[in-house]
């Protein structure tokens, strides 16, 4: 973590670095809190990866906020980070108020019901959001309504990522109703969900009618 902090020291004054990529490094509250300073400050960089470093909630709040003030960062990559329903609370109240992110991936973190609610909500305001990535975030069924709701108003959003969320074949309907109006998504992920072959027909059916999706898998 002295390294960490020694490199968010360094951040603060670099203007040629675009992409930073401390993901496996089990980075403490002190070396998440020194990251999130150096974005405030830092006005070059554009992707940050911090996959897998169990962050927590302390540290996705400190990000969030980073994330309100930073102008630079279009992707941020939080994967696996253990980021709880306060932390999920922060990031989606940064991409609701102000935030230059085009790409965030919060895969592999329990969103849960709650949280995609909450992120349903920012993506009803947010205008600059163009991927993002829920794999294995345990939305389920009745954490998928709000986003697919959110995604009649939301026109940023163009690769949607619903991969290994115990999405079942109940959700079928809305999923079909919701590609049959979004214009905007031209990628979506549904891999490893529980649906079966006749509600994936149904799904196929809808697509046919849609004229913005390139990719489905």
């Amino acid at each position: 973590n002295e390294g960490v902090i020694s490199i968010a020291e360094a951040l603060k004054v670099n203007k040629t670095i675009r992409l930073l990529v401390i993901n496996y490094n089990n980075i403490n509250y002190e070396g998440i809190v020194a990251i999130a300073e150096a974005l405030k400050i830092n006005t070059t960089l554009t992707k940050l990866n911090l996959d897998c470093n169990n962050i927590c909630k302390e540290g996705s709040i400190a990000i969030a906020e980073a994330l309100v003030i930073n102008t630079s960062l279009t992707s941020l990559q939080l994967v696996k980070n253990n980021i709880c329903h306060e932390g999920i609370k922060a990031l989606a109240v940064a991409l609701e108020e102000k935030s230059s992110l085009i790409e965030i991936n919060l895969g592999n973190n329990s969103i849960n019901y709650e949280g995609a609610v909450l992120i349903a909500r920012a993506l009803e305001k947010n205008t600059s959001l163009s991927i993002l990535n829920l794999f294995d975030c345990k939305i389920g069924n009745k954490g998928l309504k709000p986003i697919l709701e959110a995604l009649k108003i939301n026109t940023s959003i163009t690769t949607l990522d619903l991969g290994k969320n115990n999405i079942c074949d109940e959700s079928t309907e809305i999923l079909t109703e919701a590609f049959k109006k979004n214009k905007s998504i031209t990628t979506l992920k549904l891999c490893l969900n529980n649906i079966g072959d006749k509600e994936t027909n149904s799904i196929a059916k809808a697509i046919e009618k849609n004229t913005s999706l390139t990719e489905i898998s």
